[in-house]
């Protein structure tokens, strides 16, 4: 089971964008999948609000990504991998844990080795208090999560709290379309 992500948002110029992706493709996520732990990945590029790109990378737990850390590896990095990192922009990241997960009618349509469906919704944040955050926890268990559990079109969802990271609390929403 896949209970660790980690999650890379990003941009690239338009300029070096084919290039970029012809590299990440083939050679910078067979790289990560042939590290220990590293159970799948997926790669989106962003539509709804936004531009760019968000690399998912799944594993067991969040061990993975930090054994290894992010900062250990990129002290490692080849000159090639140097330079095509160097084409991101405005990039943030987080390694996630899984806190809760609901499987949605359409679970069969999930990718092999439990990779994401083949659009997502992905967000992030921090709440504003304890409280605040004893009302979205609620709210995610009783109301949100089970009604995407039986909601037409959807994958699942997760619910994730951040081992690395500037925001505390994730959430990834599967789907089989943008309908």
């Amino acid at each position: 089971m896949d209970r660790g992500i980690w999650a890379i948002c990003y941009d690239v110029a338009g300029e070096h964008a084919a290039e970029y992706l012809d590299w990440f493709h083939h050679v910078h996520i067979p790289e990560k999948l042939a590290r220990p732990g590293y159970a799948w990945a997926a790669h989106y590029a962003l539509t709804h609000g936004g531009s760019g790109y968000l690399a998912l990378f799944g594993a067991a737990g969040t061990h993975a990504f930090l054994n290894p850390s992010p900062g250990q590896l990129l002290a490692r990095q080849s000159d090639e991998t140097r330079r095509f990192m160097g084409m991101r922009r405005n990039s943030t990241m987080c390694i996630l844990a899984e806190e809760m997960r609901v499987d949605g009618p359409a679970i069969a349509q999930r990718g092999p080795a439990m990779t994401p469906g083949p659009v997502v919704q992905f967000g992030n944040y921090n709440a504003a208090s304890v409280a605040v955050e004893d009302d979205l926890g609620a709210w995610y268990a009783q109301e949100r999560l089970p009604l995407l559990a039986a909601l037409p079109g959807c994958i699942g969802a997760r619910k994730m709290l951040a081992s690395v990271g500037a925001y505390k609390h994730a959430i990834l929403h599967e789907f089989t379309s943008l309908e």
